[in-house]
């Protein structure tokens, strides 16, 4: 949120931003700050020294730490959505400060929950910058199918330009299907897995929707940023065409489809009865065979 760079004198800004509330990175970290201050308080005093800069309690000082906390604490910046939001937006002006005209700020991102990522693109679209790439990657494992955040995604973009023009809501409606629908076949080849299909969605939609200074709805009001990444998802379950015995998705009632999605959204599938098992708390794990003995 300081950079220490003249206005307009940096070529790109390339950042991995905190994952919103996966991860509460300082309070990690501190287990190894406690163990090197023992080593290194009087070779880096202002780092590891009894008034190290920030220090508090002998830890170190999270109040800008820019992440979602799940638990907040009586005496301590309270880390909510809203902080996370504010902060980021902070950060990404802080970027667009010393960037050059041309320049570029790549981020880089991924989290399951849709809000992480609807606060992440505001914030990027508050800080005046417009998604101009996207690009899905297995960056945490070689593992294809699966669910669980094993993709993050890498958002090119650029200062918004001058001169954009205004659009309808149903022409960048149009786009946002097109350009969502055409990667999906890609991604679908690549093995992505459904959830990170749904995720990766959020990259072209954006383009889409930053070509334009505004977007207008038919009763004149601007469309939200939450139009689009709505409409992203849809467009990968259309695009996915799902089917059962051969038949559309769509030719069955609206909870089965539901149910048939859910399914492939979170890697599950459909067995026999006598291979099947089922996953209770507490580690208790049960096979099901033809005759159910109760565990």
């Amino acid at each position: 949120m300081t950079l220490p760079y003249r206005d307009a004198s940096v070529d790109a800004v390339v950042t991995d931003p905190p994952y919103y509330d996966m991860i509460e990175y300082a309070d990690a970290s501190d287990l190894f700050y406690v163990w090197l201050k023992r080593i290194l308080f009087d070779i880096e005093p202002d780092l590891f020294g009894d008034q190290a800069a920030g220090a508090r309690g002998g830890v170190q000082n999270k109040d800008d730490e820019i992440i979602v906390r799940r638990v907040h604490e009586p005496g301590r910046v309270r880390h909510d959505q809203d902080f996370y939001e504010v902060s980021l937006s902070r950060a990404f002006a802080e970027a667009r400060r010393v960037l050059r005209p041309d320049g570029h700020l790549v981020v880089v991102f991924g989290h399951s929950d849709p809000d992480a990522w609807r606060r992440l693109l505001r914030a990027l679209h508050e800080a005046g910058f417009v998604v101009t790439s996207s690009w899905p990657s297995r960056t945490e494992s070689a593992n294809t199918g699966v669910a669980s955040i094993k993709v993050t995604v890498t958002i090119g973009c650029r200062v918004a330009p001058e001169g954009r023009r205004a659009a309808t809501a149903a022409q960048v409606d149009r786009e946002v299907m097109g350009l969502v629908k055409g990667q999906v076949r890609t991604w679908a080849q690549e093995g992505l897995a459904l959830s990170d299909q749904m995720m990766a969605a959020y990259g072209p939609a954006m383009e889409a929707y930053g070509r334009y200074v505004t977007v207008l709805l038919a009763d004149g009001t601007e469309a939200p940023l939450d139009r689009y990444l709505t409409l992203a998802r849809r467009a990968v379950r259309e695009a996915t065409a799902l089917r059962l015995d051969q038949l559309p998705l769509e030719t069955f009632d609206a909870l089965t489809r539901l149910a048939v999605f859910w399914l492939r959204l979170y890697g599950r599938t459909s067995v026999p009865k006598g291979e099947a098992r089922a996953s209770w708390p507490r580690r208790t794990t049960c096979a099901w065979r033809t005759s159910v003995t109760p565990c």
